[in-house]
């Protein structure tokens, strides 16, 4: 019966983790998008620092994220948030917004591989 209890109890930790995880991801990529949408337009010269804000809360993150979240997808956020900066710095309008778009579409996928859904866990 003690078996039972602890299993029983080990279960609903993992369980709860699972919810917690869950949640924290979501704030966090909505906190992250929320920021890109308040980025100035790349004429504007307060550009750069605003991006440099922006990686600087999305290293805040990484130890987080790291830990369910693949290397792959949150170097893939580094990487685009280093090429928005680039970007900013030179004024290239259409490699902003692309990049941009690419960036949007890595946070979109960090949430997408950590929802609650029977294929994610299979």
């Amino acid at each position: 019966m003690r078996v039972f209890i602890f299993a029983l109890c080990l279960c609903l930790l993992v369980t709860a983790g699972i919810a917690w995880n869950y949640i924290y991801i979501n704030e966090a990529c909505d906190r992250l998008l929320e920021s890109l949408d308040a980025l100035p337009s790349v004429d504007d010269e307060a550009c750069p620092a605003a991006i440099e804000r922006f990686s600087k809360a999305w290293q805040a993150e990484i130890k987080l994220f790291s830990l369910s979240v693949s290397y792959a997808l949150t170097d893939r956020v580094s990487e685009q948030a280093d090429v928005l900066l680039a970007c900013a710095r030179c004024g290239d309008r259409f490699g902003f917004q692309a990049t941009l778009a690419l960036l949007r579409d890595a946070i979109d996928d960090l949430r997408r591989f950590e929802q609650i859904s029977i294929l994610n866990l299979l």
